[in-house]
């Protein structure tokens, strides 16, 4: 750089010049003062000029670069041009107050303030984290890159940029108006941060698409504010307020790539007097904000999320174009069209209108609720999960198929099914219909079962429709043996009914069904022979629904065993429950009910809360099942209220009993029977207790029945109570020779027994009997009706116990603080079980079958008292017993 230095000898002026400089101010004053310059000159447009203290300038200059220390301040009141790079520290301040010209790059960590504008010229980078405050607009030409790491404020004043100017975002940068003709351009690029304080003008090319950018537009107060449409729409979108009176109104459609957040305001999608639309393609967050949709509609692509904090987020138009899962409960209030993928997510959606379905819809635990007061039209083919009709004066169409495989719930309205509602069912689904309000069908419905078996057998089931025929089964099954069958002349009949009145033993009752048109009443269930593998058939007629009475007949025969058979079948399209007493009239009828599970090729049973081969209290849609009346005239009713909500399979299989005993052959076949106690039981069969023993008509199959005072065979044998040994006959059909093992289930909730073993009158001799124990015992085939016993004693109380110490003799117990001590007194080689009990009569300590000679240690459980210790001789059932005191 050059400078002109003016020396005078002998009245001669004369001009020296000299390259620029790196100058420092070193005091305060004017900038036209060389004293304050560590070179003693004024700057000029070759010097590097770095202000350290507060200068101010009062004529134009032009510098080559521009440096600003923390704790100094540079105001001008002329014209000021930096051709190269200005920067301001933290701390420090740059005031113009004139036209300042910035020919390239600009570091902002102080504050650049004043009140007249600065022109930006040029392609350069801005940085830093400052704040530009001058109340004049700053006006930018060419092209500037804000760099990464950057958090520029320009929210004093509106920022301009002309003549084609263009921004690239990569840091943060807030303004309150970015203002542009038509063709600038803002690039928000990938991470990078855009705040709005008040608009970008319609002028401005926004371009806000690269991943991870976020624009933001904030404005405080109740004023509203102006969205920007972006070239290619948001990434990132935040709106920010600290009122919900703060509208934000797009000037026209908003694209969202990725997440949107309303925050303290609302986002009115309104402009120039017409609704517009919004499409998210990530989360949708009303955090504490206010959405208005008007009449637009909002598209959910990608893979979003909707979340709000309102209770219900309400929306007009409804598109789900991607995979879109709800994180809030929903309301649309026209309509619904799911494009793609919808997954309520456990969370509800209120359509008040229309619903449209070409794609998938998973329910998830959520509910579909048809509402509100407007008609809806239901299109497309949609598989629900749980329906609610919920319409005040009003309907709803099922113009397009329901498939609805949780639970339809009937409140209010009608619904016009045009033979599209299908209560369907697959392999992991089944669904219901609810207990019904005072909602009504128009038209049928269809009812659908799913079944899978692993062979050829029968299975009893029923109708859950009204005015049903034989056909709406002959054309989803093989049928053989009646007229309009597959196999007609076939001498197998594979749909049976059962008529009660017919005497003889109780399988005289079972006939083949005449035709495909024969009627099937209301209730009744039919045994059909269906074919391995899947089975799907479905029924189509009115649904029955309100309280249903069955037609149940009592025929007297003189065969108490026989007669009162009747096979009934659940008339709902839902599960119920047996043990609702309350919603159910069973007069004259027993409480057992019977079911053939044909995977296990045994009768299931049930009573009181017992059940056997996996028979429960809930019966299936379509199910049928055996009960036995006992009396003339009996009913049997039931009110809608014992429908329950659960999908149980077409056959029941969950262990529900107190106590069972199960036997398994040398084949791998097995039944089981149940024993428990009730005050109300007798020893003599209990109709409301006991349940028969159905045996299987597979002889393949073994049998075993608890065997009653008077001589019934039982599945399920219930009696008042345990005072001595108490010995109960077993009636067992072995069905091939060789091993059979006895277990017990559920042994270790039936507290009123001390054990339980298996006595074999035939070699006298008895074995013990648990949960986690298997006895197994080499029996050939045949019938035994006499030679097995469950042996039960009962549990002494502690004062009992207490008085047999002295007549102990055989054991000598005692304890050192940590184990106890078992000592034989004489040579026993039986095997023991060792048990201990604390003095509420809980066993606190088991260890079955040990056998005992000389003296065996153990160590004490964890209590602190008085223990009872009991030894059981396995073989003679001698049971002995010692206090001790831990």
């Amino acid at each position: 750089m050059m400078r002109n230095l003016l020396f005078t000898f002998a009245f001669v002026t004369i001009s020296i010049s000299s390259f620029g400089l790196a100058i420092g101010s070193i005091s305060d004053g004017s900038f036209e003062d060389p004293g304050i310059w560590d070179c003693t000159c004024i700057p000029g447009s070759s010097d590097d000029v770095t202000v350290r203290n507060i200068v101010t300038t009062s004529s134009g200059h032009t510098i080559r670069t521009l440096s600003i220390s923390s704790g100094s301040r540079l105001t001008t009141a002329a014209n000021l041009t930096v051709l190269r790079e200005v920067t301001i520290d933290s701390g420090g301040e740059m005031r113009n107050n004139a036209t300042m010209n910035i020919k390239k790059h600009y570091v902002l960590n102080g504050i650049h303030s004043g009140s007249e504008k600065t022109v930006f010229t040029g392609n350069a980078d801005m940085s830093g984290t400052g704040v530009y405050s001058n109340s004049k607009m700053p006006e930018f030409f060419g092209t500037r890159d804000i760099l990464a790491g950057s958090d520029l404020d320009f929210t004093t004043s509106a920022v301009r940029m002309k003549s084609a100017a263009r921004m690239n975002n990569y840091g943060s940068v807030a303004f309150v108006f970015l203002w542009g003709s038509g063709s600038e351009r803002f690039h928000n690029y990938t991470g990078a941060s855009l705040r709005i304080n008040q608009k970008i003008k319609a002028g401005m090319q926004l371009y806000a698409h690269y991943t991870n950018n976020i624009v933001t537009y904030f404005r405080s107060g109740t004023i509203n504010q102006s969205i920007q449409i972006p070239v290619s729409g948001y990434y990132n979108l935040t709106l920010r307020g600290t009122s919900l009176a703060s509208n934000k109104t797009p000037n026209n459609s908003i694209l969202v790539l990725n997440d949107l957040r309303i925050v303290n305001c609302t986002l009115d999608m309104t402009s120039a007097g017409f609704s517009r639309d919004l499409e998210v393609h990530g989360e949708f967050n009303n955090v504490s904000g206010r959405f208005t949709p008007r009449q637009g509609t909002v598209t959910f692509g990608g893979n979003s999320t909707v979340s709000s904090f309102e209770p219900i987020e309400e929306f007009f138009d409804l598109e789900f174009s991607g995979s879109t899962a709800l994180n809030t409960e929903i309301s649309c209030s026209n309509e619904v069209f799911v494009s793609s993928s919808l997954d309520l997510n456990g969370f509800d959606i209120h359509v008040l209108k229309d619903w449209v379905c070409v794609g998938t819809l998973i329910g998830n635990n959520g509910i579909v609720r048809f509402d509100g007061t407007d008609d809806s039209m239901v299109s497309g083919v949609t598989d629900f999960e749980d329906v609610s009709i919920d319409k005040t004066s009003a309907d709803v169409t099922a113009s397009g198929t329901m498939n609805i495989y949780g639970t339809l719930s009937m409140d209010n309205g009608v619904l016009n099914t045009n033979d599209n509602v299908i209560i369907a069912s697959n392999s992991s689904a089944t669904g219901r219909l609810g207990e019904m309000g005072s909602a009504t069908f128009n038209g049928d419905l269809v009812v659908q079962r799913y079944a899978q078996f692993t062979s050829n057998d029968w299975h009893l089931i029923g109708a859950a429709v009204e005015d049903m025929t034989v056909e709406e089964w002959n054309d989803d099954l093989l049928t053989t043996g009646f007229t309009g069958s597959d196999y007609p002349t076939n001498w197998f009949c594979s749909i049976t009914k059962y008529d009660e009145t017919v005497s003889g033993d109780k399988d005289s009752g079972v006939e083949c069904v005449d035709s495909t048109s024969e009627s099937i009443p209301d209730g009744e269930g039919r045994r059909v022979y269906m074919s391995a593998g899947v089975n799907q058939f479905s029924v189509k007629g009115p649904a029955i629904t309100g309280p249903f009475s069955w037609t149940v007949t009592y025929t007297d025969t003189g065969s108490p065993d026989d007669d009162g058979w009747n096979l009934v079948a659940n008339p709902y399209a839902s599960t119920i429950d047996w043990d609702d007493t309350g919603n159910w009239t069973r007069t004259g009828v027993k409480d057992a009910i019977y079911v053939w599970v044909s995977e296990d090729e045994q009768f299931s049973s049930y009573i009181a809360g017992i059940g056997t081969n996996g028979g429960t209290q809930f019966i299936p849609s379509s199910q049928a099942f055996w009960i036995q009346t006992e009396a003339g005239s009996p009913t049997l009713s039931l009110l809608e209220g014992a429908k329950v909500d659960n999908d149980e399979t077409f056959r029941n299989n969950e262990d529900i009993s107190f106590f069972k005993v199960k036997m398994t052959t040398s084949n791998g076949k097995t039944d089981e029977a149940a024993i428990r106690l009730d005050e109300n039981a007798t020893f003599e069969f209990d109709s409301q207790l006991d349940a028969y023993e159905w045996r299987s008509t597979n002889t393949a199959y073994p049998s075993i029945a608890l065997m009653t005072e008077e001589g019934k065979s039982t599945s399920i044998y219930s009696f008042p109570e345990i005072t001595n040994e108490t010995m109960i006959p077993m009636h067992l059909y072995v069905s091939s020779s060789g091993d059979v093992s006895f277990n017990t289930i559920g042994l270790n909730g039936f507290t009123e027994a001390q054990n339980v073993r298996l006595f074999d009158s035939l070699l006298d001799e008895y074995y013990s009997m648990g949960d986690n124990t298997e006895t197994v015992i080499e029996i050939e085939s045949g019938e035994y009706p006499d030679r097995f016993f469950i042996v039960i004693n009962p549990r002494s109380s502690f004062d009992d116990i207490r008085t047999e110490l002295a007549s102990q003799s055989d054991f000598r117990v005692w304890t050192d603080g940590t184990n106890f001590y078992v000592q034989s007194i004489k040579d026993l080689s039986n095997s023991m079980d060792i048990s201990i009990y604390n003095p509420l009569g809980q066993r606190v300590f088991n260890r079955p079958s040990q056998i005992i000679r000389g003296t065996a240690q153990y160590a004490l459980p964890q209590y602190a008292g008085v223990l009872i210790i009991e030894l059981i001789d396995n073989r003679t059932g001698e049971r002995l017993t010692q206090r001790i005191v831990r």
